[in-house]
């Protein structure tokens, strides 16, 4: 909301650039959000794929996340991997919400994360706002 304000106060009544908008959301936020910019070098839609694994030892939930550029001839992987927030839940079995949020920011090709105390048979949800990506899940490893 800030960094929105900002922007309209700093170009009322004038043009802005996405790398201006980019720029000032990235200094009221905090957030280096330059990485956003390769959204533009890409043609198509990207897709993530999630696995998941439990380890019963720890009773944690392993989430690996792994980007892949669209097939398109106009999309190079050499541009470097997307910023892509994913916003998920968990939830159990019969549909009942365990974790409500659980917000991602991936920034390389390949990410993983642990959630500590999950039941084995939990299950994964895209909920939210989240980029626009097609989400594989990918069989459990």
């Amino acid at each position: 909301k800030e960094g929105l304000q900002l922007l309209i106060r700093e170009n009322d009544g004038a043009a802005t650039t996405v790398s201006g908008m980019l720029r000032t959301m990235s200094a009221t936020s905090g957030e280096d959000l330059a990485q956003f910019e390769r959204w533009y070098s890409h043609a198509g839609t990207p897709t993530v794929t999630i696995k998941q694994s439990h380890s019963a030892d720890s009773n944690a939930l392993r989430i690996h996340f792994k980007q892949h550029p669209s097939s398109s001839p106009f999309t190079s992987s050499s541009a470097g991997p997307l910023h892509i927030p994913l916003s998920l839940a968990l939830l159990s079995s019969s549909g009942e919400v365990l974790q409500d949020k659980i917000n991602i920011h991936l920034r390389q090709w390949e990410e993983a994360i642990e959630v500590e105390g999950v039941p084995a048979d939990s299950v994964l949800s895209v909920r939210g706002f989240t980029a626009p990506v097609q989400v594989d899940f990918g069989e459990e490893g």
